[in-house]
């Protein structure tokens, strides 16, 4: 009986041991005993996304350090991790909370950067929180009603397309439609070949028509250019002519008025030379005047002329 009580004094005291030594390393791994040694980083995320105290930090996968404390600050969480060693990281250094294993557990995996700036252990890694697999859960949870009518669509769709593909008219329609762009598609291609060598002689006459072209122009450039210098200056010399021919309009413009006015003044019957032409009685005794003038002209042609003077007498 003795014996068997040993036994189980034995039994519980290897018990009581390995369950110390379990919690001993544990609490070793977990950084609970024991100063925190190495630089203490500031790392700022938008949520804590599950971390905890004295979970790891690893850099690039590796584990470098612990977590010592995590707040909440700015609408975020700041965190506190001590690292062993930042001789590696740069400016641009950047953070994750990742899981730790598939079975839980979460971790921070800090990214050392690539600058060539040193990294200022006063400075805040500014980290990330990817979606792990709560969040996505959560996400799919908020989408799923919008999955169910996407899914029942699809039924619809799928139900519309059966009983257009079970129609024998639509498919031989379809099919028809796919041999005759099959057929013109082989009379194209017979037709290339058949012409390929007159559509490489048209092809090559166009490149040589073109280089003709470019040799005229480089050729002619100089001509042109002369012809335009001689256009400009004959512009140049057409300006004054432009200007005399200008005046003399002005000049035409006021002759045609002052004929106008003589046009007008012959078409008024109150005119002098309106009266002159209408008034038939003034018209007849200009006549009879330039009759009797003429007359009189002709006798003094023919006989002379009488002067009888009187002086200091009456007549």
């Amino acid at each position: 009986m003795s014996s068997e009580k040993n036994k189980e004094i034995r039994v519980g005291l290897v018990s009581i041991a390995g369950i110390l030594l379990a919690i001993a390393g544990i609490s070793l791994g977990k950084g609970w005993f024991g100063g925190a040694t190495g630089t203490e980083l500031l790392l700022k995320f938008p949520h804590s996304s599950g971390i905890a105290m004295h979970d790891p930090v690893t850099v690039s996968g590796v584990d470098r350090g612990r977590v010592e404390s995590i707040n909440n600050i700015d609408g975020g969480v700041q965190i506190v991790a001590t690292i062993d060693d930042i001789s590696d990281f740069k400016e641009d250094a950047s953070a994750r909370i990742l899981l730790l294993e598939i079975t839980g557990g979460k971790k921070i995996d800090i990214n050392p950067g690539k600058s060539e700036i040193p990294f200022n252990p006063e400075n805040i890694i500014a980290g990330t929180t990817p979606a792990d697999l709560p969040e996505l859960i959560a996400t799919l949870g908020g989408v799923s009603s919008e999955a169910i009518t996407l899914m029942r669509r699809l039924d619809t769709i799928s139900v519309a397309l059966t009983a257009l593909l079970s129609d024998e008219k639509f498919v031989n329609d379809i099919k028809s439609t796919f041999q005759s762009a099959s057929e013109l598609s082989s009379d194209i291609n017979q037709i290339i070949k058949n012409n390929r060598g007159k559509i490489e002689n048209s092809i090559a006459d166009i490149s040589d028509i073109i280089d003709k072209l470019r040799n005229s122009i480089d050729r002619n450039e100089p001509k042109v250019s002369s012809i335009i210098d001689e256009l400009d200056k004959s512009i140049t010399n057409l300006q004054p002519l432009i200007g005399k021919s200008s005046e003399s309009l002005d000049s035409l413009d006021r002759l045609i008025a002052n004929l106008n006015d003589i046009s007008t003044q012959v078409k008024d019957p109150e005119g002098s030379i309106g009266r002159l032409l209408y008034d038939k009685e003034l018209s007849n005794r200009l006549d009879s005047t330039l009759t009797e003038l003429s007359e009189f002209i002709k006798k003094m042609n023919k006989y002379g002329i009488n002067v009888n003077v009187g002086l200091g007498h009456e007549p």
